[in-house]
C-alpha cells in the first residue's frame, strides 16, 4: 500500500510540474507576441476614461485648414507592413507589379519583394499607410509606439530635382525618426484636407479627447528645417494647386498616375544615356502600321538613346484623349527638359531625343494630370514642376514643335 502511495504522489506532483510548464510557456509566448501587453494596454486605455469622437476642428497644428471624409482605411498601394516578433523591426512586402507604375519606376521587379525596415527608437504597437499630399510621392509608412508617440518612413525622398525610393540599401530601409510633439496618440487616419483653394491629402493622429494633429503637416516642417539649402518636400508644397499652372487657360488639372504602354525606359548610371525596351507587339496594338520585324512577337526589343548632357531623370507622359501624344521626357541636370514623341520614334525606328522645350526651365518633377476645360471637355497632359512651386502645361508647348 505504502509503495503504492508513493507511485500515485510521484504521478501527481509530476502532472503538476507539467502543468506549471505549460502555464510557463504560455505566458512566455503571450509576452513575446504582444498578446498580454495588448490586453494591458487596453485595461490601461479604458481606465483612462471614455474616446470621444474625432472632431475634425481639433487640429493641434494647423489653421485655416478644412478636414473631411476620415478614413482608417489604409492607402492601396500594393504595400503591406507587419511588426517583427521583437516589435522594434518591421517587415515590408511590396507588390511591385501593382507599386511599380506608381513609383514613376522605369523598370522594376515582376514579383513581391519583402524589405526589412529598421531604426526604430522604441517597439512598436501598430502600422499604418497613409496618404499624403497629391500623388504617390507622398506615400508614407507610420507606426504608433508603444509610448503612444508616433515614427514615419517616406517611401520617396526628394532629391531637389526628382525623387528616390527611400532605400537604405538594396533589402531594406530605416524609418525616418519620431515626429516631435506629437503624444498621446489613439488611432490614425486618412482625411482629405483643403485650404483656400488648394486641396490634398493627409494622414492625422487623433488623440482620445478628439483632437488630432496633422502629420503631413508636421513632416513638411521638419523637412523643411532639416534641408536650408535644398528645394524639400515642404518648400515645393507637395499639395497641388491649380492657380499655381503658369499656362492654365482657366483648365482645371486633377492628378493621376498614367504611364505610356509598349514602353519601358531606365537611366543608366552614367547618367548621360537611357536603356529603353520597346515591345513592338503592343506599339503596333496602340499606333498601328509600323510594320517592325518584332511587331509580330510578345518580346522586347533595346534600344540606347545617348544624350550630350547630364540626365536628372526621366519621365513617360502622356497627352490629349486618343493615343498618338505619348511621350518620353528627359529632366537634365540644369533643370531644362528634352524629349522624344514616342509615336514617331516608333515610325521612324529612330529613338533619341528630340531637343529642348523652349522656354521650359527650373525643371524639378513631372506629373500626369486629368484636365478639364470651362467647356467641361477632358484630356491628359503631362505637367513640370518648378522649383518655385509653380507649373508648367506641356501639352501646349509640345504641339508647338510639329513633331505630333
Amino acid at each position: 500500500m505504502k509503495k503504492e502511495s508513493k507511485f500515485k504522489d510521484k504521478k501527481v506532483i509530476t502532472i503538476i510540474i507539467l502543468v506549471l510548464v505549460i502555464v510557463g510557456l504560455v505566458t512566455y509566448i503571450a509576452f513575446d507576441k504582444n498578446i498580454i501587453f495588448k490586453s494591458i494596454a487596453s485595461v490601461n486605455e479604458m481606465k483612462g476614461g471614455a474616446v470621444k469622437k474625432l472632431d475634425l476642428t481639433k487640429s493641434l497644428n494647423t489653421e485655416g485648414v478644412k478636414y473631411s471624409n476620415p478614413t482608417t482605411k489604409e492607402g492601396d498601394y500594393g504595400l503591406n507592413v507587419t511588426v517583427n516578433d521583437n516589435r522594434k523591426t518591421a517587415t515590408l512586402s511590396i507588390d511591385w507589379p501593382k507599386f511599380g507604375p506608381l513609383s514613376t519606376a522605369s523598370a522594376y521587379s515582376d514579383n513581391t519583394e519583402t524589405y526589412q525596415i529598421n531604426g526604430f527608437s522604441k517597439k512598436i504597437k501598430s502600422t499604418f499607410i497613409g496618404d499624403i499630399g497629391q500623388d504617390s510621392m507622398g506615400i508614407t509608412l507610420f507606426f504608433i509606439m508603444e509610448d503612444n508617440t508616433v515614427e514615419y518612413m517616406p517611401m520617396f525622398i526628394n532629391k531637389t530635382d526628382h525623387y528616390e525610393m527611400n532605400y537604405q540599401n538594396n533589402d531594406s530601409f530605416k524609418v525616418s525618426g519620431t515626429l516631435s510633439d506629437v503624444k498621446d496618440v489613439y488611432k490614425l487616419y486618412n482625411v482629405d484636407s483643403s485650404k483656400e483653394n488648394a486641396s490634398s491629402k493627409t494622414t492625422i493622429a487623433a488623440k482620445k479627447d478628439g483632437s488630432f494633429y496633422d502629420l503631413g503637416a508636421i513632416i513638411n516642417k521638419k523637412e523643411s528645417s532639416s534641408n536650408d539649402e535644398t528645394i524639400s518636400s515642404s518648400t515645393i508644397d507637395w499639395t497641388f494647386d491649380n492657380s499655381k499652372v503658369k499656362n492654365s487657360n482657366g483648365n482645371k488639372y486633377y492628378i493621376n498616375n498614367n504611364n505610356s504602354m509598349g514602353i519601358n525606359a531606365r537611366l543608366n548610371d552614367d547618367k548621360k544615356s537611357v536603356e529603353l525596351t520597346v515591345e513592338w507587339y503592343k506599339i503596333n496594338q496602340i499606333y498601328g502600321n509600323t510594320n517592325h520585324p518584332d511587331s509580330q512577337q510578345n518580346i522586347g526589343t533595346p534600344y540606347t538613346i545617348k544624350l550630350n548632357n547630364e540626365i536628372s531623370d526621366i519621365y513617360l507622359g502622356g497627352f490629349g484623349q486618343d493615343a498618338g501624344e505619348e511621350t518620353l521626357f528627359f529632366l537634365m541636370k540644369d533643370k531644362t527638359v528634352e524629349y522624344m514623341p514616342i509615336k514617331k520614334a516608333t515610325e521612324k525606328d529612330n529613338f533619341s531625343s528630340f531637343g529642348k522645350l523652349s522656354g521650359v526651365d527650373g525643371v524639378i518633377k513631372f506629373l500626369t494630370a486629368d484636365t478639364y476645360s470651362s467647356q467641361g471637355s477632358g484630356w491628359v497632359t503631362t505637367l513640370a514642376q518648378k522649383e518655385d512651386g509653380t507649373f508648367i502645361d506641356l501639352n501646349p508647348i509640345i504641339k508647338e514643335t510639329g513633331n505630333y
